[in-house]
């Protein structure tokens, strides 16, 4: 198994899990891509990849890709988490993940945009009101924008997650 190494802001877990993968699976031995982390109750909370593959039927060794290292002890949390039996939905599922996140930033960013338009229009003359009211048109349009894709990005995640098979 060729081990990954890596570099800060090219590489994620879920991209080295997946590689793993698909060199196990490319040896016919059969694996899935498992999501998780320590304590983990929900999907939600998971924020590591690893893979999970079978030795001998039904038992399975957890394998972390990024340091290369193998987890015999089935009491380890690495073997508590959700399942893809393929490296694309988990990728996806990354992808969807971070795309959630920074939508979340900027529609945090064009809300206090929009709020300190609002105080501003609020606290002015009519003149000001006059002058400001196109900006805050506008601004409450972009919200409503960034809402939009945040919205899409949590709908991909919840299509993915439905992909995936809860383990332990």
């Amino acid at each position: 198994m060729a081990r990954h190494k890596y570099i800060p802001g090219h590489f994620v877990c879920v991209e080295f899990a997946a590689g793993v993968w698909y060199e196990l699976m490319q040896k016919g031995i059969n694996s899935k891509v498992r999501i998780g982390s320590k304590g983990i109750t929900s999907i939600h909370r998971a924020n590591h990849a690893w893979v999970m593959a079978e030795i001998s039927l039904g038992n399975w060794l957890a394998i972390e890709p990024q340091r290369g290292v193998v987890y015999p002890e089935s009491g380890s949390f690495y073997y508590r988490g959700f399942d893809f039996s393929e490296d694309g939905p988990v990728r996806e599922y990354s992808k969807a993940v971070d795309a959630h996140r920074e939508a979340l930033i900027k529609y945090n960013d064009a809300v206090k945009v929009l709020n300190d338009y609002t105080a501003r229009y609020n606290n002015g003359n009519w003149v000001d009101k006059g002058a400001l009211s196109p900006a805050v048109n506008q601004q409450q349009q972009s919200v409503n924008m960034r809402q939009a894709e945040m919205e899409n990005a949590a709908n991909r995640i919840t299509a993915l997650q439905e992909r995936a098979t809860p383990s332990g």
